[in-house]
């Protein structure tokens, strides 16, 4: 398992100092921390939401995360049609488009 959280950090300009108030630690325990080659799950999970990341963005390699994305993309695009509800027809062309209409509640 990679530890990318100070790369992370570092690419979305992120203070330290301020991330470390979050965590309710101080600014050497979260260099400790993100010095910590195998954290817990359940450290990444508080890091990750301090950070405002998904948990998988911290261990995932370059390559992984590409994969990733192209999954995404993919299931994405799979989804293409209409939605009859309640005699109105809704076009769709995506998850997203679906949630949106779910969230209509008709």
């Amino acid at each position: 398992m990679i530890n990318r959280s100070r790369e992370i950090i570092e690419l979305l300009n992120l203070k330290k100092v301020d991330i470390a108030a979050k965590l309710g630690i101080t600014p050497v325990g979260l260099n400790q921390l993100l010095n910590t080659e195998k954290p817990k799950l359940e450290t990444l999970e508080r890091l990750a939401n301090a950070i405002g990341v998904p948990v998988w963005k911290l261990v995932l390699s370059d390559n992984e995360i590409r994969e990733v994305n192209l999954i995404e993309e993919n299931i994405e695009s799979e989804v293409n049609g209409y939605v009859k509800v309640k005699g109105t027809l809704y076009e769709v062309h995506s998850f997203e488009d679906l949630r949106k209409l779910l969230e209509l509640n008709v």
